[in-house]
């Protein structure tokens, strides 16, 4: 990709072609320790057994068992694992205002539908199943 021999084009020039910063050219990726990839392999092993576990129950579990290791760094394995908790989502709300909104619409069409039908003389007293004071 980037020839560092090229007689015609310095470096950076290269990199100005490729649409690479010249600190991309010489930075070399950091190895997992081989702590992390233990608790890599724990967590994948584990995470087949329990899918409902998240990264907060991984911790608190391993930190009683004496390895001490943050949520986020749990989290941020279980991010480059490609795992994610299976959980019921969170139940959707309505706001208070369009709650209240909908309730009052509600009430408002019973009350029309209700007073409509006893407007069109189908809804007598007697007939509703009250008896009139004598």
């Amino acid at each position: 990709m980037i020839d560092r021999d090229h007689e015609g084009l310095s470096l950076s020039r290269q990199c100005v072609l490729l649409g690479l910063s010249r600190s991309a050219l010489y930075y070399t990726p950091v190895g997992q320790s081989a702590e992390t990839l233990a608790l890599m392999r724990r967590i994948d092993e584990r995470y087949l057994r329990f899918p409902f576990y998240g990264s907060r129950r991984w911790r608190a579990i391993w930190r009683v068992r004496g390895c001490r290791s943050a949520a986020t760094g749990v989290r941020r394995l279980m991010r480059l694992l490609g795992l994610e908790a299976i959980y019921r989502p969170r139940r959707r709300r309505f706001s208070s205002m369009a709650a209240s909104s909908l309730r009052a619409s509600a009430c408002c069409s019973r009350h029309w539908a209700v007073r409509r039908f006893i407007l069109s003389g189908n809804g007598s007293p007697s007939s509703t199943g009250t008896s009139a004071p004598t």
